[in-house]
């Protein structure tokens, strides 16, 4: 597995976890870049990892208006609030990237999206992340 897939998906965890555990009152400083892993496996992580994460993380939850105005202009099943939280997690994800993140092409971003969802959410919902995001693909980019 890639170091930047593991970058993805803890920060999708971490995303995950500051969704379902913040109440809205929780500042950005409390959040934790790497929940669920014990002291040995958080000594594993490298420093490029851990600077990786913390950009993808900060920058998701900092520009987190604009991209759910984006889920709901492109979702045609659900708004943003409706869909499945690791799903919400993985579109936020993906579309930072999309749009903030030039240097790596939007089609290998919604790749690593679609996998996310494959490894961590139902087997159909990669179905809604891969059209939503082509669809900001083809239409903001």
């Amino acid at each position: 597995m890639s170091s930047r897939h593991k970058s993805r998906e803890y920060a999708l965890r971490s995303l995950y976890n500051w969704e379902f555990h913040n109440d809205g009152d929780k500042a950005l400083e409390e959040i934790d870049y790497f929940p669920a892993l014990d002291d040995s496996e958080r000594e594993e992580i490298t420093t490029e990892t851990v600077v990786t994460v913390h950009y993808l993380v900060k920058g998701t939850l900092e520009n987190q208006s604009q991209i759910d105005k984006l889920i709901n202009k492109y979702s045609t099943r659900r708004k943003v609030d409706k869909i499945e939280l690791v799903d919400r997690c993985i579109l936020r994800l993906a579309i930072f990237q999309i749009l903030f993140q030039k240097k790596v092409p939007a089609a290998v971003l919604i790749d690593e999206a679609v996998k996310l969802s494959l490894e961590y959410s139902s087997n159909v919902n990669y179905k809604l992340i891969n059209g939503i995001l082509d669809t900001i693909r083809k239409e903001e980019l």
